[in-house]
């Protein structure tokens, strides 16, 4: 944890940040703020370099800088640091604690576990008991028929575009679906593959309407139409208007009946749903989605957004930020109508002008505030942000 309340400090330099943008970004002091309070950031790319430029070791460097399109390998300063971490993937924080450990150890000592040099499962000597019972029981959690336990959410993304389409059947997916389901698409046996636009209903409605229309097979319910959507994207932290998915696509295939759904539940668990069971159950729709692929290294809902609430509140009443923000200097669009919510999510995105996002990044880097840019191609051109993550250890 941080020297500093992490949530209301985090909150708090989004809207100051202006005074900083104007003395740094709009009258720079040429490279002299990198290097002297970014340590490894601004001195250990100019390593080796000949004295070409008196404000760093390379021209190449420093013109690089100057364009505002310098990449280089930054140490994770949450680990080596002070540094608060707002970017890594350990939502739950049980690194921090050591509980995962310790039952860890206490479940080996019953002498259940498979052995550590098997993966999952073989082929030459079939399933082992333990495995199977761990997926009736993780079955059973989420109100599901039966579980698969996989290496990891990309692999289970993967394996279930691939093997489930059949010849004939369509993909219909979310513009922002990961690149796992993209993946898996790729290497299935459906006819096509047709997006729609992110959490678009009318772009869904029409989309579905335009299959059913041209293609033969679909209509007479011959084949199927796969649903391919996220709980939570991991990339924005908006939720997935799920239930009003579900309705419109039923609605319209219930002729034919040749509808499914795939959700991606990953960033939901431990969020949202009845002890953290993810968004389908929170709905009711266990029986309306065929596959929900599901992860556990998230954190604890009544933590997690109480959290995301602090950080709303402090940054929406903040008296700079209506001016920070009709100046399109700091946008975060989930803290839009944040209060009408009826749960909040773990992950946000803060963006600024395009040209500034990596100094914004680089700010709160110096301010002990670690955070992870995201830059095109993982977005689209024009969209780049930062994610910040909220964990369970992080201070209010």
């Amino acid at each position: 944890m941080g020297l500093h309340n992490d949530v209301l400090g985090l909150a708090r330099f989004m809207p100051n940040w202006k005074k900083q943008f104007l003395r740094d970004v709009k009258k720079p002091r040429k490279h002299a703020w990198f290097v002297t309070n970014l340590g490894g950031y601004g001195r250990e790319a100019g390593k080796g370099h000949t004295k070409a430029c008196r404000h760093c070791n390379g021209l190449t460097l420093d013109l690089r800088r100057d364009s505002r399109s310098l990449y280089t390998i930054v140490q994770i300063c949450w680990q080596t640091s002070n540094a608060t971490d707002f970017c890594s993937g350990h939502i739950l924080s049980l690194n921090a604690t050591g509980k995962l450990r310790n039952e860890f150890v206490a479940e080996a000592g019953k002498g259940s576990l498979l052995h550590p040099w098997l993966r999952w499962r073989s082929t030459m000597d079939r399933n082992y008991s333990y495995l199977e019972e761990a997926e009736r029981e993780i079955a059973a959690f989420h109100g599901a028929e039966e579980g698969l336990l996989v290496g990891s959410v990309f692999e289970a993304n993967v394996a279930v575009e691939t093997a489930l389409p059949q010849p004939g059947d369509v993909l219909l997916y979310d513009k922002l679906v990961h690149a796992s389901t993209h993946e898996g698409m790729k290497k299935s046996r459906a006819k096509h593959r047709v997006e729609f636009l992110h959490n678009d209903l009318e772009s869904f409605r029409d989309t579905i309407i335009d299959i059913l229309e041209n293609d033969g097979s679909i209509r007479e319910g011959k084949s199927t139409v796969l649903v391919a959507v996220e709980s939570i994207y991991s990339m924005g932290g908006d939720v997935c208007p799920l239930r009003e998915i579900v309705d419109i696509g039923e609605k319209l295939c219930s002729r034919q009946g040749n509808i499914q759904f795939i959700v991606d539940d990953a960033y939901s668990v431990g969020v949202i749903g009845p002890k953290g069971s993810g968004l389908v159950r929170e709905l009711g729709l266990e029986k309306h989605v065929a596959v929900v692929v599901h992860s556990y290294r998230k954190p604890s809902r009544t933590r997690i957004q109480a959290h995301a609430r602090l950080f709303f509140e402090t940054l929406t009443s903040h008296p700079l930020w209506n001016k920070t923000k009709s100046t399109s200097l700091i946008r975060v669009p989930l803290a839009e109508g944040w209060e009408k919510r009826p749960f909040l999510t773990h992950i946000m995105t803060v963006s600024t002008r395009q040209r500034y996002t990596y100094w914004l990044f680089v700010h709160l880097m110096a301010a002990s505030y670690s955070v992870f840019p995201v830059p095109c191609p993982i977005v689209p051109i024009g969209q780049n942000r930062l994610r910040i993550i909220f964990h369970s250890n992080n201070t209010e």
